[in-house]
């Protein structure tokens, strides 16, 4: 099982070079990624992937959800003794004015955050700085989000310190043809 969803994977990583593709491929490569996770920790989370109907089809920038997905079981849930969770949610929302936009949340039930640090967590993502030890993965997610977009867009968290951490990764749907 490990072996297939590695090659497949590897293959839609190394093979396609397009720089954006559908939500449904994403989620189809975040599926890989979380069977080879779930391996190595030894079956110590489940996961589940819920997306609406109407944003399968929908284009985003490749690898923009599996970092989310990453810092859910390296910062979330690994030191979790017991069973944890993973939610990963993608919906279609529009605005009164006719907006569209994708919204993701990825929810674990993990260790959670401690509040100072959440706020330092989303300072970093609103002003577009770092600290190299809360990883490049997000950071890197939200800046090329909001360069493609713009500043609206992008990553922020919630959390409950010992409980449950929630991302939130919004795309707009418009602008993503001319890409």
């Amino acid at each position: 099982e490990s072996l297939l969803a590695l090659g497949k994977l590897l293959r839609r990583t190394f093979s396609d070079y397009r720089e954006l593709i559908t939500v449904r491929e994403e989620m189809q490569n975040l599926e890989n990624y979380l069977i080879l996770m779930s391996n190595r920790y030894q079956d110590t989370f489940e996961w589940e992937i819920q997306v609406s109907d109407d944003a399968r089809e929908c284009r985003i920038p490749r690898i923009s959800v599996q970092p989310l997905v990453e810092n859910s079981i390296y910062h979330g849930i690994k030191e979790k003794e017991t069973m944890s969770e993973i939610q990963i949610r993608a919906e279609k929302r529009t605005d009164s004015e006719g907006n569209e936009w994708i919204q993701f949340i990825v929810e674990d039930n993990g260790m959670g955050i401690p509040p100072e640090k959440l706020e330092l967590i989303n300072e970093g993502l609103e002003e577009g700085t770092t600290d190299n030890r809360d990883g490049y993965g997000i950071f890197n997610v939200n800046e090329r989000i909001k360069l493609y977009y713009g500043e609206e867009y992008g990553l922020y968290y919630e959390s409950l310190e010992g409980h449950w951490t929630r991302a939130i990764l919004t795309i707009p749907i418009r602008q993503q043809e001319e890409m």
